[in-house]
């Protein structure tokens, strides 16, 4: 299901906008329902409120759709990273904390990845079958059962995707770590931000620690510097 609402052409944003042009369009037909100008004054001098109540309902029902679904993802997120650190723990790794994903996309990204280095075989958790069965499992049939009713309820026109963008890897530690996705300086938002803080880039040993959840040492640091001053002298 996670994977199915991370494919074109019905991808979890593409989803949700089409929600959005599916509530647009029966608020156009409600507001024609009630008059043609969305319940306003008649020619009696009284207002039909028709129209106005029923697209108040569609506009509270779209926003409602999207936070439902956001709150979906953020379970399918919280679930994964807690099944991810009982792994970890199962099995004496460190726990992985990747930067936070910035849209819904990359947080189905991150939950996929998570869930396929799992091996629910090693886990003893007391927890763990009300965290696959409920929290995972139920929560991610709920959120396909919800796309696809969604875009069953599109015109055939608005239910197709373009093909999205080639996602370009950054290409700083994109050699070293999967997932991470290039912004239009060419960077991932943490590499971006180390550079900025440091005056350089981020060495291999950085990322990697970056994988595992710790931050750079001043050591690293350093070292990720040292070839910079080196090139100012030899110059």
């Amino acid at each position: 299901d996670l994977t199915w609402l991370n494919t074109v052409p019905h991808a979890i944003d593409h989803v949700i906008v089409v929600a959005k042009e599916n509530e647009q369009r029966a608020r156009r037909a409600a507001a024609q329902a009630g008059g043609g100008s969305g319940g306003g004054p008649k020619a009696s001098g009284h207002s039909d409120p028709t129209g106005d109540r029923a697209v108040a309902g569609i506009v509270e029902s779209s926003a409602e759709t999207t936070r439902s679904i956001d709150a979906a993802l953020a379970l399918i997120g919280e679930a994964s990273t807690e099944l991810d650190d009982l792994h970890a723990e199962a099995t004496g790794q460190h726990q992985w904390r990747p930067p936070t994903p910035w849209n819904r996309a990359g947080i189905l990204a991150l939950a996929i990845t998570r869930l396929q280095g799992v091996d629910l075989a090693v886990i003893t958790s007391p927890d763990l079958d009300h965290l696959v069965r409920t929290r995972l499992a139920d929560t991610a049939s709920w959120l396909r059962a919800k796309a696809e009713a969604i875009l069953e309820d599109a015109p055939e026109s608005d239910r197709s995707q373009p093909v999205q963008r080639t996602i370009v890897a950054c290409r700083i530690c994109g050699p070293w770590r999967s997932g991470s996705i290039a912004g239009t300086t060419g960077l991932c938002d943490q590499c971006k931000d180390f550079r900025y803080h440091h005056k350089c880039e981020p060495t291999e040993p950085i990322v990697r620690r970056w994988e595992n959840g710790r931050g750079a040492t001043p050591g690293m640091i350093a070292e990720a510097k040292a070839p910079k001053r080196k090139g100012r002298k030899s110059a």
